[in-house]
């Protein structure tokens, strides 16, 4: 299994409008039942562990009932993008008062709105060292003070000053509190009045998946920028170093030895190196589950191109990228629609591998059942009378493929709980058709 038996806690909070309908939920991580946030822990960690297991990995229609998540992140996580992990049109990301380094966290924030991220100022006090960032949050919220006339003066001022700029008071625990910073010109209100935070259990994400779940994001978008896909590697050692072991030995010349990724890139070229990068982030999502998830995708990836540009589709390379990511879902343990969002994919991705709609996704039925049934010789002879011998042809040619990039025979590859690939030694040919 990949999630851990040690179980994480979330807790969200409703923020509602002034009629008192729900706009959106803050998320609040906790390690326990106990509804508080724990004691010396490092915020950073905090919201790693938040993004990974709240939003990233299950689903947010579970998470936050459908609404906008509000998500505290410290500064340097910003600074890191690592929010970007996120899906924008879900999250609102909050700044903490407690946040240092402005300058960077300003270009940050400023390169995330690009985008499409949305940012709110959390707890904010009025001091002058924010009106930078002010100019690019949407949202600024307030505590309720012991004096409430100063929160009614702070909202009377951003009302003023920043007159776009929505304000959320917190802390709201009675309806004499409420109606008052209502009348003072507030737009949306959190507090006990409304409800307590909520607590949950949730299953446990390792969090050095985190480097290999934001490249693999990377790899799904239409124009690569490998010198971002690099610095996310980067920051992994050990996914750098097994990355580059692997394009060494699938693409490297004889007797010449990549150094760099960005080496690998001028050689092999950036189509090719997507695809083998999207295998070997999927392995090594996978490198706790069975051996036959992750086999079964590369099969199914090659098969349904294969069919394709056989007959001379112009969907093949979308049909290899949607066909490999098919049984992400079973890596994961999580719904396809959680990762289609979070991967920024085409929604159309999940109708294809949720319900096999259209040629694609007829094909990655075909392969569902060749999983499930296997290809013995009768198989082979009812498919004979079908008509779908051809398919059961490319099929064979897909598997045979998978099972030498994976240096693994058909008898291993349903015992081996995890994959390797290091000494495969597929022929050149065989890699530049596939």
């Amino acid at each position: 299994m990949m999630l851990s038996s040690r179980d994480q806690f979330i807790a969200t909070q409703p923020i509602v409008d002034k009629y008192g309908k729900q706009f959106a939920n803050e998320l609040l991580y906790r390690d326990s039942w106990q509804n508080c946030y724990p004691k010396g822990l490092d915020e950073s960690l905090a919201t790693y562990r938040l993004v990974i297991n709240s939003l990233l990995v299950h689903s947010p229609q579970k998470t936050t009932r459908g609404e906008l998540a509000f998500l505290n992140c410290c500064s340097k996580t910003i600074i890191e993008k690592i929010p970007m992990l996120l899906n924008p049109q879900q999250t609102i990301i909050e700044i903490t008062e407690r946040s240092s380094d402005l300058d960077r966290l300003l270009v940050a924030m400023v390169s995330m709105k690009k985008h499409g991220y949305r940012f709110a100022l959390d707890d904010y006090d009025g001091d002058r060292k924010w009106e930078k960032i002010l100019q690019e949050v949407e949202f600024v919220k307030l505590e309720v003070r012991e004096q409430p006339d100063k929160t009614v003066r702070l909202i009377q001022e951003l009302k003023i000053t920043f007159p776009n700029i929505r304000i959320v008071v917190e802390r709201i625990e009675s309806v004499s509190i409420f109606n008052l910073f209502k009348s003072a010109g507030a737009d949306y209100f959190q507090g006990y009045l409304f409800s307590k935070p909520l607590v949950s259990k949730i299953p446990h994400l390792a969090s050095s998946k985190l480097v290999t779940l934001q490249l693999l994001k990377q790899l799904q978008s239409i124009e690569l920028d490998f010198c971002e896909i690099c610095k996310t590697i980067g920051h992994d050692a050990g996914l750098y170093l097994r990355l580059l072991r692997h394009i060494n030995t699938k693409f490297a010349p004889n007797e010449t030895k990549f150094h760099t990724i960005e080496h690998a890139i001028v050689y092999t070229g950036e189509e090719r190196l997507r695809n083998f990068l999207t295998i070997m982030c999927i392995s090594e999502l996978g490198n706790d589950v069975a051996c036959r998830t992750i086999l079964d995708s590369l099969t199914r990836a090659i098969f349904v191109k294969n069919v394709l540009d056989e007959y001379r589709s112009p969907h093949g390379k979308m049909g290899y990228a949607v066909a490999l990511v098919s049984k992400l879902d079973l890596v994961l343990e999580t719904e396809i629609e959680t990762i289609v969002d979070n991967l920024c994919l085409p929604e159309s991705y999940t109708n294809i591998i949720k319900y096999n709609q259209g040629p694609i996704g007829g094909l990655l039925f075909f392969c569902s059942i060749q999983e499930s049934t296997g290809l013995n010789l009768h198989t082979q002879i009812k498919a004979s009378k079908l008509g779908v011998s051809n398919l059961i042809k490319h099929y064979l040619i897909a598997s045979k493929y998978a099972r030498k990039f994976f240096h693994i025979d058909e008898h291993s590859a349903s015992k081996q709980p995890g994959l390797k690939s290091e000494n495969s030694n597929v022929d050149n040919s065989e890699q530049q058709q596939h």
